[in-house]
């Protein structure tokens, strides 16, 4: 059981590679993004091992929040007749 609820579960190695390659399209400047494994899962994340980096991350996070993805109605309305 992943421990990270806050993080998002990618099922592959690619898919989450993706995802930091679409960061980086969006956030040009955030160079301590990366994919890990967990489990049998991945997510992405910042690399913090550094108190510069550690910053890096802070500010890259707070300029693009992550906002869970709502759920869409799947039907249309009915037209009235």
């Amino acid at each position: 059981m992943c421990e990270q609820v806050d993080k998002l579960d990618y099922l592959s190695q690619a898919v989450a590679e993706n995802a930091v390659v679409l960061h980086k399209l969006s956030a040009p400047d955030c160079t301590t993004i990366a994919a890990y494994p967990c489990h049998d899962h991945w997510h992405i994340g910042h690399d913090g091992l550094t108190p510069e980096a550690r910053e890096l991350a802070a500010a890259c996070k707070a300029e693009h929040p992550f906002y869970a993805p709502f759920r869409r109605r799947m039907h249309r309305k009915k037209a009235h007749a």
